[in-house]
């Protein structure tokens, strides 16, 4: 049986639901949150943090890496493509309804279309580094991999403003669709987990080698 444009409507909005707020290796949120949780304790415990545990700055750098690779499959055309999505609900909106029947806001769109514009910097730097340094290293960072850094410039808070928007897009949909109820993410946990980890891997480094001075 083909699959009407309803049908393909929900199951794409479904998908990015479960991509953004996921808890298995895919979800974006849970990714961005562990990301900057160990950036905060860096930022609060400066290099004590790799006294505590050397191979945390290995983790960093691959949750890092990972946070980029997932991040960037939501703005190429063979990815997920969220613009791609957006187009997809304008041309075909008045093949689709929200709850209660009412048809997918024209206006809401086009805001969703701005915004992804607006970010259209933050979106180059994240697949410049995704396809220069990540997944594929162009000659040009075989000897100095920090220059990616300088011709791509990024910073956290960058990263954690498209994702919001992200959220916010996939967020209005499904408030839309299912009339006030949206997926529900585990960020503040995941930052309380973090926590928790450096606090026993502290306790750990005390206990094993006492002798050692994480001061």
């Amino acid at each position: 049986m083909n699959e009407t444009t309803q049908e393909n409507y929900e199951r794409r909005l479904s998908k990015y639901a479960q991509l953004l707020h996921g808890t298995d290796q895919d979800g974006l949120v849970c990714k961005l949150q562990m990301y900057q949780s160990f950036l905060g304790k860096h930022s609060e415990l400066g290099d004590r943090l790799w006294k505590i545990e050397p191979l945390l700055i290995l983790l960093i750098k691959s949750l890092e890496q990972d946070l980029h690779l997932t991040l960037a499959k939501f703005f190429e055309e063979d990815g997920y493509s969220i613009g791609k999505f957006i187009r997809f609900c304008l041309t075909n909106r008045r093949q689709i309804s929200w709850a209660e029947g009412k048809p997918l806001d024209e206006s809401v769109l086009r805001k969703q279309a701005d915004a992804l514009v607006e970010h259209e910097h933050v979106i180059k730097a994240i697949r410049g580094r995704r396809d220069k340094f990540f997944a594929h290293r162009d000659k040009r960072y075989l000897d100095n991999g920090d220059q990616i850094y300088s011709d791509y410039p990024l910073s956290a808070q960058d990263v954690e403003r498209v994702t919001n928007t992200l959220i916010s897009i996939v967020g209005a949909h499904e408030r839309g669709l299912s009339g006030g109820r949206f997926s529900f993410h585990l960020a503040e946990f995941i930052e309380i987990g973090v926590d928790n980890m450096v606090r026993n891997l502290e306790a750990g480094r005390k206990l094993n080698f006492p002798n050692q001075a994480l001061d």
